[in-house]
């Protein structure tokens, strides 16, 4: 099996089922955002990426692309592919799928600070996002991402007793690569069918001002996720607190046509 040269075994069954292209993607991002390919530099071929990580042409094209989809790589016909922007603090993604919405939008290790389960009374809006009666407890993650120490997200991840049981005793402590949600899905062998994501803004009460490093009070994007099983149910709900100045998203709209091939793609920035 191929691995980088920063020790990740690429080609090694993923936990949460993420595609080859998508973790060879993040290997590079992560190298550009560290300063081992700059801006101006030349990044690996797709027969460099094929020989480093031994995988196809088309998955070596394919992680190249999300890179340019970032908008942090460009080619050059006859040149090469390179770096032309830096990530910031957290980058910037493109969603065209829901996977893409689960994998891609945070990529960055969770840090629990908390979790715990608690009365449905004590977060009503939560606790009916998931469904659940007044008298049913649930369970809450209260958890960071950050890129290079810098926080730029906050988030409350709620989930049903039952749920949060079947997950290992130590699955949400400290840092937990990637999304919850794939934890539950591998969990509880449940496959989600669809998400539900609203996005609005909130000022930062004291608490979620002091985590993200902002006055209190500061405006926020917030993000309240929910994603449904094929049944209906809700196995989780998110409320992620982002700072705008760290945090945005390019989400890509394509119009399907049935009686004739034409295209239309529109891209779309910030909160919507």
């Amino acid at each position: 099996m191929a691995a980088d040269r920063h020790g990740d075994d690429i080609r090694a069954p993923s936990a949460n089922g993420r595609p080859t292209y998508q973790r060879i993607h993040e290997v590079v991002l992560r190298r550009i955002a560290q300063g081992e390919y700059a801006v101006g530099d030349r990044v690996p071929t797709d027969e460099e990426l094929m020989t480093e990580f031994g995988v196809s042409r088309f998955t070596a094209r394919a992680a190249l692309q999300l890179l340019v989809d970032d908008q942090v790589v460009r080619r050059f016909p006859g040149r090469g592919s390179f770096v032309v922007a830096a990530p910031d603090a957290v980058g910037q993604w493109a969603c065209t799928t829901l996977d893409d919405v689960i994998d891609r939008s945070f990529p960055d290790t969770l840090r629990v600070l908390e979790a715990k389960s608690l009365p449905s009374g004590d977060d009503p809006d939560a606790a009916q996002a998931l469904g659940l009666a007044g008298d049913e407890d649930m369970f809450r993650v209260l958890a960071l991402r950050e890129r290079g120490d810098a926080p730029y997200t906050c988030s409350e991840v709620f989930m049903p007793e039952d749920v949060a049981r079947r997950l290992p005793a130590d699955a949400l402590q400290g840092s937990v690569p990637g999304q919850i949600i794939r934890l539950i899905e591998q969990y509880t062998r449940s496959s989600i069918l669809k998400a539900r994501q609203t996005a609005s803004s909130a000022g930062a009460d004291r608490t979620i001002a002091g985590l993200l490093q902002v006055p209190h009070g500061t405006p926020l994007l917030v993000l309240e996720r929910t994603y449904y099983t094929r049944t209906g149910r809700a196995l989780e709900h998110a409320r992620i607190f982002c700072r705008p100045d760290r945090y945005r998203q390019t989400i890509e709209f394509q119009r399907q046509r049935s009686d004739r091939p034409v295209k239309d793609r529109t891209r779309a920035r910030g909160v919507h």
